[in-house]
């Protein structure tokens, strides 16, 4: 009885994520190099540690441009309106971002920037979409259930060979698709039975 299962289907969900994670990051580092702010790795994982890091980040620029000696109160709220349309512009990227990072965005320096880790985020994505088979449960399941086949099976061929109507039928919950590997292999192979049976025997 196997120990992982790769789930196909799992990966191809999470590979699809990772086009809007790559799409998330061009969009924020376009936007933040248009305004002026610096995208390495150092400055994009302090604008995206937590879910408060960009707006303190803003808080922090802004005050240390007001904090230098007298400022007209004209200039001041030219100030405080320019800090608060550069958040609003970036906000929503930024958190776009983040929320990629927490999921399948890894990022890796290249020169003065940031780029997606393909190594990485591939590697992510098998690990995610092995799942690891209680083995003991597995097998003392999947050893009922071929009980129960051949013993359909022995009474079916009884049942043909003395004239008799076909008294028992099984049948598969929907969910679960095993006849049709049946018919056409007259059983249930290890393999089909974990792929189906994946999300209730893992560990």
């Amino acid at each position: 009885m196997k120990e992982t299962i790769f789930d196909q289907r799992l990966y191809d969900q999470l590979e699809e994520g990772t086009f809007n994670a790559r799409y998330n990051l061009n969009q924020a580092l376009e936007q933040l190099r248009l305004e002026g702010f610096p995208t390495d790795l150092q400055t994009i994982r302090e604008l995206t540690k937590d879910e408060d890091s960009f707006k303190n980040y803003i808080v922090k620029l802004q005050r240390e441009r007001l904090s230098g000696g007298f400022i007209p109160i004209t200039e001041r709220e030219i100030v405080i309106q320019a800090f608060s349309d550069l958040y609003d512009r970036l906000a929503g990227k930024i958190q776009s971002l983040r929320s990629s990072l927490q999921t399948s965005l890894i990022l890796k320096e290249d020169g003065s920037t940031v780029v997606a880790d393909e190594d990485a985020m591939q590697e992510k994505l098998v690990e995610k979409a092995t799942v690891r088979i209680d083995t003991k449960r597995a097998q003392a399941y999947y050893d009922k259930l071929i009980a129960l086949i051949n013993a359909h099976k022995e009474l079916t061929s009884h049942e043909k060979k003395n004239g008799f109507d076909r008294l028992v039928t099984l049948k598969f919950n929907d969910m679960y698709p095993f006849s049709f590997p049946l018919e056409r292999d007259g059983t249930v192979s290890e393999e089909v039975f974990l792929h189906a049976m994946r999300n209730r025997l893992k560990k």
